[in-house]
């Protein structure tokens, strides 16, 4: 008896030493896109699938405008940055953003050996670079720290299969926009005082620019989704002076968009955003 119960002891903690999903931070510079999926390392049918609560925490300096923008990537599902903690015993120079789900218990998010599931993107709706953006283990001493303070920081993702909390790691767990934005920007400023009106829009997006340059180059602005597809081009030109464009938008998803101009060379502005509602 004695070693039927051992066997069986073993082969549960073998079944949930597999149990495993881990968190992946993505990010795209030419649309200022980042995000969030994980990857299962084991396959989970129902109703082991159900995913009853999940949380990602990152963590951004204290002194960067940093605000997300999020938009789900799984249909159905909610994510909302729901809690702020700012300066917390045990890590001052530093802001942790918790993003959560909402609307579980799910089985909407498909768990499958090796298959990386996106499960929502953001920008940073404040505008401008948020510098480096930090996923931490959970066995961070920092996270340690600052949990100690009385602050939930812990990256979870509660899989009935797992019989609990599954994250047990990360893949890629820091972007740092700066150095890239500094590459890609044009040597000379081109485009200036732009405008997006109304935010967010239903119907029709007014873009307005100031172009400050008679040089005759191919310029194109483009429209992109929280998932970093292009869903608008337009060729650009003109004499230096003020511009506008009405951009039709009433056929559009709602959700979160960036628009940027791109130069002949491949060189890019910085993005501006814009928000449909409808």
């Amino acid at each position: 008896m004695k070693n039927i119960v051992v066997l069986l002891s073993a082969l549960l903690f073998s079944s949930l030493v597999n149990a495993q999903v881990k968190f992946n931070l993505s990010y795209q510079e030419a649309t200022k896109v980042y995000t969030v999926s994980i990857l299962p390392e084991v396959s989970w049918g129902a109703p082991k699938n159900m995913v009853s609560s999940a949380q990602v925490v990152l963590r951004v300096a204290a002194n960067q405008e940093f605000t997300p923008g999020i938009t789900s990537l799984v249909p159905g599902l909610t994510w909302a940055d729901n809690a702020y903690i700012e300066h917390p015993d045990g890590a001052p120079e530093y802001t942790f953003v918790c993003i959560s789900l909402v609307n579980g218990p799910t089985t909407q998010i498909p768990l499958a050996d090796g298959q990386e599931v996106p499960l929502f993107s953001f920008v940073n709706a404040g505008n401008g670079c948020a510098g480096q953006v930090v996923l931490l283990a959970n066995d961070d001493p920092m996270v340690q720290s600052v949990r100690g303070a009385g602050f939930n920081i812990t990256q979870h993702f509660a899989v009935l299969g797992a019989r609990g909390n599954a994250f047990t790691g990360l893949i890629n767990s820091a972007v740092d926009c700066s150095p890239l934005t500094s590459v890609d920007a044009p040597t000379g400023k081109v485009i200036d005082e732009v405008k997006v009106s109304p935010v967010p829009a239903d119907n029709v997006v007014n873009i307005q620019w100031t172009l400050l340059t008679d040089q005759q180059e191919q310029r194109e602005m483009l429209i992109f989704d929280a998932r970093g597809r292009e869903v608008f081009r337009q060729k650009i030109s003109g004499v230096q002076g003020r511009y506008s464009m009405h951009v039709q938008v009433a056929n559009w998803q709602a959700g979160l968009y960036s628009m940027q101009f791109v130069f002949a060379g491949g060189q890019r502005t910085p993005s501006w955003n814009l928000m449909v509602i409808h």
